[in-house]
């Protein structure tokens, strides 16, 4: 673990003497003009603003390195400090990370989780958010948690009790919270409006708008103050449907279902038919340790399956999540797709990005038209293979009936074998 003067010296581009230095004239009592204009064979000519960034720094990672100890020290009181968390505690790089780590131990206000763990419901949140292949349905397994004395009155009470828990948990998870956070960096606008009528110096910022990711420092400074003040509403905006796919992402194992579901229907001789809209993989930490086996078992039983297998392109089919989503090249029977559908490799635009990479706007703009009408049209990918028929969206029923008539009398021939590998 890196010290306060390694981590200094690595984030300024200094060496750890002069860093050392520095700090010792600070701890002494020396401002930063003095240390800048008199101590200068101490620092190695550092100016002013290098050693107000040092000195800035210096008080947060100490700040940082006290609040690790004390949230060690209150976890370790409650008996539950693991090797695994001192470590995570210890490597966390901000306040932030370490009030998420503390985050589960910390004294909370009476929740509708903390009911529900009083009713004995979480061991029922346990089994559901374990999401195992052999997990019972729901219902069938919350009615084992029905106590009436306790405050269960039905299977649909215990259900949402477990549910509660299971949202909590969630919320309070380091990792989850870690992926939210900079997704809100990146996704979110800083929003403000007038508080008042009357006119002030803050009138800049009586209709304003600016993504998180591109504020300026006076424009924080200056609509903190409005805040302050009471002359400014502020709010932050973000995405909701796309945080949640993040989330879900985060905390649903990802193909799991649906391999089974495949695995069933083969095994009934019920037809397949799916219906196509993916841009890729988005995984974030916390998903991206079992999405490779995942798709690899969504791919195998697509692959596997010998029942008529129908794939109907709805909107965008982007790369290898295209190809795991019962595609040509993993045997569909019939491919359909709609006329908009888009087919290939990746998004034209950030296809152009890479093709025309430091030419202007206006040639990555030319590059994407030229990339999508050659690569990820529905047309081209027809002229590929990719797709058999291309219908209107209010005709798709009738072909998708058409397909599965054409294939009933579908029998395909597999060497014999006594199970898969996936």
């Amino acid at each position: 673990m890196e010290t306060i003067i390694q981590i200094l010296a690595r984030e300024l581009e200094q060496t750890e003497q002069h860093v050392e230095n520095v700090v010792a004239l600070l701890d002494e009592g020396n401002t930063i003009p003095f240390i800048a204009r008199y101590r200068k064979e101490l620092h190695g000519s550092m100016d002013d603003t290098s050693l107000r960034t040092l000195e800035e720094r210096l008080q947060y990672l100490r700040s940082l390195e006290k609040r690790r100890e004390e949230v060690k020290g209150a976890i370790e009181g409650q008996g539950k400090l693991t090797e695994e968390l001192s470590a995570a505690i210890d490597n966390a790089a901000t306040l932030a990370e370490v009030e998420d780590l503390y985050r589960p131990y910390k004294q909370k206000r009476r929740t509708r989780a903390t009911a529900a763990r009083e009713k004995g419901l979480e061991p029922l949140a346990a089994l559901l958010y374990a999401q195992k292949p052999d997990c019972p349905d729901p219902l069938e397994a919350a009615a084992g948690y029905v106590d009436p004395e306790k405050g269960v009155e039905t299977a649909e009470d215990a259900l949402q009790g477990a549910s509660d828990i299971i949202a909590e948990d969630i919320s309070d998870d380091a990792a989850v919270r870690k992926a939210l956070r900079a997704f809100m960096q990146r996704r979110s606008e800083l929003t403000a409006s007038a508080a008042k009528e009357e006119d002030s110096v803050y009138r800049l910022y009586y209709d304003f708008r600016q993504s998180v990711n591109r504020l300026q420092g006076h424009q924080v400074l200056a609509i903190n103050r409005g805040e302050r003040e009471e002359f400014l509403k502020v709010g932050v905006e973000t995405n909701r449907d796309e945080a949640l796919i993040l989330l879900r992402r985060a905390v649903v194992r990802p193909g799991t279902k649906a391999a089974e579901f495949i695995n069933f229907c083969d095994a009934f001789d019920i037809p397949v038919l799916s219906l196509t809209n993916v841009k890729g993989f988005a995984a974030t930490k916390c998903s991206e340790k079992r999405m490779a086996k995942a798709v690899g078992k969504l791919t195998y039983a697509f692959a596997n399956a010998t029942v008529p297998k129908v794939n109907v392109i709805i909107g965008k089919a982007y790369g290898s999540a295209y190809v795991a989503m019962n595609s040509k090249a993993i045997g569909a029977d019939i491919t359909i797709a709609w006329p908009n559908a888009e087919i290939g490799m990746m998004d034209a635009s950030l296809a152009a990005k890479i093709i025309c990479d430091g030419q202007g706007s206006d040639a990555i703009d030319a590059c994407a038209k030229e990339y999508a009408a050659l690569q990820n049209s529905v047309t081209s990918a027809a002229k590929r293979g990719y797709v058999d028929q291309i219908v209107d969206p209010a005709d798709t029923r009738k072909y998708v009936i058409g397909a599965f008539e054409m294939l009933a009398t579908k029998s395909e021939g597999r060497p014999e074998k006594k199970h898969g590998t996936v």
